[in-house]
């Protein structure tokens, strides 16, 4: 009778198990360098959007016959720095949460 070497067992509450192809799993297998994920601000990205609508409308609107396009005019741009504002305020507020203070930022500036 053989006696082969049996490899370190494994328990069910061990915090850092191996995945099948030996690295560890988790954060053990990236440690403390692993960046945590934080999201995008959707303010953030709904400012830039207004604003960049914003610049180009002007392009398109011919003349200011109509009433409603005038006011589009007007509105649009104001809309715009408040959502970026608000958005950039927030992500300033939380870091640790929300990233895209570039892209509220640019909203300000274009709109």
């Amino acid at each position: 009778m053989s006696t082969t070497a049996n490899p370190t067992p494994r328990f069910a509450d061990d915090p850092n198990p191996a995945t099948p192809g030996g690295q560890p799993s988790g954060d053990a297998y990236y440690g403390d360098d692993a960046a945590e994920y934080r999201a995008v601000h959707t303010g953030a990205l709904l400012g830039l959007l207004i604003a960049v609508v914003s610049l180009i409308f002007p392009a398109t609107v011919s003349s200011f016959a109509d009433v409603r396009q005038a006011f589009l005019l007007g509105i649009a741009p104001l809309v715009g720095v408040a959502v970026s504002a608000w958005s950039l305020a927030k992500i300033r507020a939380n870091p640790e949460l929300y990233t895209g203070a570039a892209a509220a930022s640019a909203g300000l500036v274009i709109a």
